[in-house]
C-alpha cells in the first residue's frame, strides 16, 4: 500500500514515456499535443528514508516507530521515482503506447495513467458533447490475458498536498477514488469489507477489531407501543442477532416480494425509466449487465447482479460507486450515478440466520 501520507518523492521526477494526441474541433480542426504516461504509485518503491525498510505493504500498517502520525510518517517514508518505464512492462513510440504483462519472465501487469502536457496534472477528459477515439491491438495479447482502459473520476492534481507532495506526477489518487481494499482512503477510517465486524482501519492503516456487541443490535430492549404497528408489518422474528451483515427478515422479505411479483408479470416496468448498468463482481473481475429501473433500490440491484452472475444463496452482494458502500435503500436514481459507469458489487458471505 503506497500510503497517500508517505509520498515525499526523492531523486526527482519520474521519467515519463512522451505519447502523442491530437485534440480536434471543427474549428480549429486537429491540433497535434504531447501527453505523458505515469505509473501508478502503488508500483513506485515506498520505504522509510533512514533505513530503508518498507513503509507498509498492501492491506498492511506501517511501522510505528517510522509512522507514529501522519505529519512523521510524510517525514519518514519517501516514494522513489521511476527513471525507466521498460522493466515496468511501459513503453510508447510517437502515438502508441505498449503495455506488457511480463517482462523478462517476470510478471509486472502496469496500471497507467495519463499526464497533460505539464505532467502535474491528469487529463481530465471532458466527454459531454465530446468523442474519445482510440485503437486497440490486441493481435500479440495471449489467450487468457486481457487490458482495459477505464475513465476513472479523479482529482486532476492527484491529491497533492502538504503530506502529498508527489500528486498526479507520481500517479496517486486512483486508489483514493476507487480502490475499495487498501485501508486508507483520504486520511478517513475505512471499513473494506463493509462488515463492521471485521473491523476498520484510521488513516495510517491500523487495524481496530470491534466487539460482536458493539456492532449488534441490542437484546432485551423494551419496544414503544406507539411502535407496535409498525413492528406488526414487520418480520416476526425480527433481525436475527447473529445477522450483522446490514440485512434483516424485512430486507429478506422485500427481495422475496420483488421477485415474485417479478415471476408473475406484476412488477410495474416503466421502459422508459429503465437502464443498463454494468457492474463488476469483486470476487472475479467479471463484468456483468443487468436492465433495472432508475426507481429500484441498490438492495433490488443488487439482488438482480446476484441472480445474472450465478453466485450461490451462501453469498450476497453489496453495490459501491465511487469508492463509497450504497445504502441498499438508496434508488439508483439518487444514487449519483452515471449512465456507463461502472459500478463495484462486493461478494460477502451470508451470515447464517
Amino acid at each position: 500500500m503506497g500510503l497517500v501520507s508517505a509520498q515525499k518523492p526523492i531523486n526527482g521526477e519520474d521519467n515519463h514515456p512522451p505519447i502523442k494526441t491530437w485534440k480536434c474541433s471543427h474549428a480549429d480542426g486537429c491540433v497535434e499535443k504531447t501527453n505523458y504516461i505515469v505509473l501508478d504509485s502503488l508500483i513506485h518503491p515506498v520505504y522509510q528514508a533512514a533505513n530503508g525498510e518498507n513503509c507498509g505493504s498492501w492491506g498492511n500498517a506501517p511501522p510505528k516507530s517510522a509512522c507514529p502520525n501522519k505529519e512523521e510518517c510524510a517525514e519518514n517514508c519517501v516514494m522513489e521515482a521511476i527513471k525507466d518505464y521498460e522493466p515496468y512492462g511501459v513503453k510508447t513510440s510517437g502515438s502508441s503506447l505498449t503495455l506488457h504483462q511480463l517482462f523478462e519472465g517476470r510478471q509486472v501487469s502496469p496500471r497507467v495513467y495519463f499526464l497533460d502536457e505539464t505532467k502535474q496534472e491528469y487529463e481530465m477528459l471532458q466527454l459531454t458533447g465530446n468523442e474519445f477515439t482510440f485503437d486497440v491491438d490486441v493481435s500479440r495479447l495471449p489467450c487468457g490475458m486481457n487490458s482495459a482502459l477505464y475513465l476513472s473520476e479523479m482529482l486532476a492534481d492527484g491529491g497533492k498536498s502538504e503530506l502529498n507532495k508527489g500528486g498526479a506526477n507520481f500517479g496517486t489518487g486512483y486508489c483514493d477514488a476507487q480502490c475499495f481494499t487498501t485501508p486508507f482512503i483520504n486520511g478517513e477510517v475505512t471499513l473494506p469489507t463493509g462488515n463492521l465486524t471485521n473491523g476498520v482501519y484510521d488513516a495510517l492503516g491500523n487495524y481496530y477489531p470491534l466487539p460482536e456487541w458493539v456492532v449488534a443490535d441490542p437484546d432485551n430492549v423494551a419496544e414503544d407501543d406507539t411502535d407496535a404497528g409498525a413492528d406488526e408489518a414487520r418480520s416476526s422474528r425480527g433481525r436475527d442477532k447473529e445477522d450483522l451483515t446490514g440485512r434483516d427478515d424485512t430486507e429478506d422479505a422485500h427481495d422475496e416480494a420483488a421477485r415474485r411479483r417479478e415471476e408473475k408479470g406484476k412488477a410495474v416496468d416503466d421502459a422508459q425509466n429503465r437502464v443498463t448498468v454494468l457492474a463488476r463482481i469483486s470476487d472475479t473481475s467479471r463484468d456483468i449487465s443487468v436492465s433495472v429501473s432508475e426507481a429500484d433500490t441498490m438492495r433490488t440491484v443488487a439482488r438482480k447482479i446476484h441472480q445474472q452472475s450465478g453466485l450461490p444463496d451462501t453469498k450476497t452482494i453489496r453495490i459501491a460507486y465511487m469508492g463509497k458502500l450504497a445504502k441498499e435503500s438508496t434508488p439508483l436514481a439518487d444514487l449519483g450515478w452515471t449512465r456507463g459507469h461502472v459500478v463495484n458489487a462486493f461478494v460477502f458471505e451470508r451470515h447464517a440466520s
